[in-house]
């Protein structure tokens, strides 16, 4: 039987302890992670053409979204638009 997993604020509320402090116990080795996906690091300029990439997209689908006049195919762009933005503002 494997073990449960836990998220950091799942973590935090079981042992009564703030998240940061859990993130620091993480750091320093105290608590082991497993499973967890890594996000990939870029250079500077890798993560400066990937910005601009991204909001070209965005840009550009709202661009189509006022040229459709299909409601469930603006409903699709509407969707990736807002996909792309939530991930403009993991990576800002």
């Amino acid at each position: 039987m494997s073990a449960p997993f836990y998220s950091i604020e799942d973590l935090a509320g079981i042992l009564k302890l703030h998240p940061k402090t859990i993130l620091r116990f993480i750091h320093e080795g105290k608590i082991r992670l497993r499973g967890v996906p890594t996000m990939p690091e870029f250079t500077v300029r890798e993560k400066e053409v990937l910005l601009e990439f991204l909001e070209e997209a965005v840009a550009n689908l709202r661009a189509e979204i006022a040229a459709s006049d299909k409601e469930e195919y603006r409903n699709m762009l509407k969707e990736r638009k807002e996909t792309l933005k939530g991930v403009l503002a993991k990576l800002g």
